[in-house]
């Protein structure tokens, strides 16, 4: 995950600030830029499932349940 992740930051230009990849979902603490992140995490998400799928000779999600994403607006929600 943290190759796709430095090769999404790099072709995408946004800051990452901290990620946590838990057994069925991913939180990533990301500054966006021109692309949105509805672009970055299709990307990162997707490349990194098709990873894990070949690795284990598989086709299925990797994630649970839908795309969440939650608007932080520095301050002390940041901190948390």
């Amino acid at each position: 995950m943290v190759f796709l992740l430095d090769k999404y930051k790099e072709r995408y230009r946004f800051k990452l600030y901290a990620y946590c990849i838990m057994d069925n979902h991913v939180h990533l603490l990301i500054e966006t830029g021109k692309v949105p992140l509805s672009k970055i995490r299709q990307g990162i998400l997707q490349s990194y499932t098709q990873r894990i799928n070949l690795k284990h000779s598989r086709t299925r999600h990797v994630f649970q349940q839908r795309y969440k994403a939650l608007l932080c607006d520095g301050g002390s929600y940041l901190l948390q």
